[in-house]
């Protein structure tokens, strides 16, 4: 958005306040600076937060960001496609196609995708500034390379911003089943939870840089079985080019782990951050699905997205010792699985076995913040293929957003770990904006349930829920009817994202230092 275009909000008459010969200075001139560093983020004054009161009692105000930005990477591959020895030995990734929607909710300008340097900006459907019921929807079939979704704001309300995933699947090759991620927020520090760096695993995660500016990646990881940082067996340090990625193969870094939790730490910018899972078992394909970053620590983490059937393992990390207990979140309430121990700085593996009947999610409490993150394996007999899925701790929020790319259909899981009911709203929206309709349904307390997106209505491509308490997490369970029809085991699941605004409140005092 260009700078006329965007709303501007000045506290009135601070500068007539200033009667010094030039000596005297105030604060505020920091202030100008922290404002002006937001602006570079795209953000704005928000005038219904400011705090005009005199200026022996400081200046106060609240600046939210408008410029939002999604990175989504391009579908799931491979670290390795190198053609070595007979051809029927030589790995593929066979038929995976991958497909992507984006979304944008509430007060918005405009929204652009394109290719992370740029180039080949997709022509996307206009906003109708007029009209905030409808949300601006947008699906791309281009998926061998990572797209950036840049939203632009006219303010940050609660129910503004946007939501994108990607999804990839594929019946042949070593990549069969489903793989399914959110796209993600570039973010200074970061950090993953990651499944086993053992023989058949590859992680291979992908930094990418938006900005213009080059910038040093930090990375740092922790295994199962001490307490110590690993020693990496690769450069423990990257540096990401402006508008590029960079990949890192974590397995290799940090080999034959059987969990492991990665610290990620930019220097100057902010980068996003994804890990590409591939687990093989020979010439076996026995899953594949995308990591994202955590949610942060908490003494109360719920990972809905539990398939019956299925095995689920999940792994704890915390810095310092802690107990936990965990629990099955089913249609009828919550039922004990399992208590354990946490070592300060090492992960901790859980096995809860088979995921029970009218299983929604997996709740863990402890007595000192954790992060929390889980693996649900939909294993085949012997040598059969297999998948899986990779899903962090989603935190509850008063209102989030959720998109389904073309040929995905989901099964909605809501989890309410309040001790009272929870009354939510779900509206759905079809791929041209336009609202497809809307259900208000009652979450009961220590609980979850389970929907289909065609129970609130037909066609919809995205969908928000809202819930005044605060205290309901959801998410879809992701089928493809290709992968279904053709026999091959499939799971997969996305996570939301929050659609409550990113703001910073900023106050000034008075200072009377002499400048000499």
């Amino acid at each position: 958005m260009s700078t006329g275009t965007r709303r501007e909000h000045r506290a009135n008459g601070s500068g007539s306040r200033v009667r010094s010969a030039g000596k005297i200075v105030m604060s505020a001139v920091t202030v100008i600076g922290l404002v002006g560093a937001f602006a570079l983020l795209g953000t704005d004054l928000l005038p219904a937060s400011t705090d005009r009161g005199s200026i022996e009692g400081g200046h106060s105000a609240k600046v939210g960001q408008t410029v939002l930005q999604s990175y989504c990477p391009a579908r799931m591959r491979l670290a390795d496609t190198g053609s070595y020895g007979d051809s029927e030995y030589q790995v593929s990734e066979g038929n995976n196609t991958g497909r992507t929607m984006f979304a944008a909710f509430g007060s918005v300008y405009d929204s652009d995708i394109a290719r992370l340097d740029g180039s080949h900006a997709q022509k996307t459907q206009s906003v109708d500034l007029t009209d905030t019921t409808k949300a601006f929807v947008h699906a791309s079939n281009s998926t061998d390379q990572a797209l950036v979704q840049t939203t632009r704001m006219l303010d940050m309300s609660q129910g503004s911003g946007s939501a994108a995933s990607t999804v990839s699947w594929a019946t042949e090759g070593d990549l069969k089943g489903v793989s399914a991620t959110r796209c993600v927020t570039p973010q200074l520090s970061q950090s993953f939870l990651l499944p086993s760096t053992q023989t058949g695993w590859t992680h291979q995660m992908v930094l990418a840089n938006p900005s213009d500016k080059s910038t040093s990646v930090r990375i740092s990881a922790w295994g199962a079985s001490n307490g110590r940082s690993i020693a990496l067996a690769t450069d423990s340090t990257v540096t990401v080019a402006g508008q590029s990625e960079t990949m890192v193969n974590l397995s290799a870094a940090a080999p034959d782990e059987r969990a492991v939790y990665v610290s990620v730490v930019s220097e100057t910018t902010a980068v996003a951050a994804v890990v590409r899972t591939v687990h093989m078992d020979g010439l076996t394909s026995k899953g594949s699905d995308f990591a994202t970053p955590l949610a942060d620590a908490d003494r109360r983490i719920i990972l809905p997205g539990m398939q019956s059937g299925a095995t689920a393992t999940v792994d704890l990390f915390s810095g310092k010792d802690a107990s936990a207990t965990l629990s099955w979140i089913t249609r009828g309430g919550l039922k004990e699985a399992k208590k354990t121990t946490i070592k300060a700085n090492t992960v901790g593996r859980v096995s809860l076995g088979e995921v029970p009947a009218n299983t929604v999610g997996v709740l863990v409490e402890s007595d000192d913040a954790i992060r929390a993150a889980a693996i649900c394996d939909l294993n085949g007999s012997g040598d059969s293929q297999s998948d899986f899925s990779l899903i962090n701790g989603v935190t509850s929020t008063r209102i989030s957003g959720l998109v389904f790319p073309q040929g995905v259909k989901a099964t909605l899981n809501l989890v309410n770990t309040a001790d009272k009911d929870a009354a939510v709203t779900l509206v759905g929206y079809k791929e041209d904006g336009s609202r497809a309709g809307e259900k208000d349904l009652t979450v009961p307390a220590r609980s979850g349930i389970w929907l289909q997106p065609s129970d609130v209505a037909s066609s919809i491509a995205a969908m928000t829920m809202s819930d005044a308490s605060g205290s309901v997490a959801w998410g879809g369970l992701v089928h493809v009817a290709d992968v279904d029809n053709a026999k091959v085991r499939g799971i997969a699941f996305l996570e939301p994202t929050s659609l409550m605004p990113v703001q910073a409140t900023v106050r000034t005092t008075q200072s009377l230092n002499v400048v000499r």
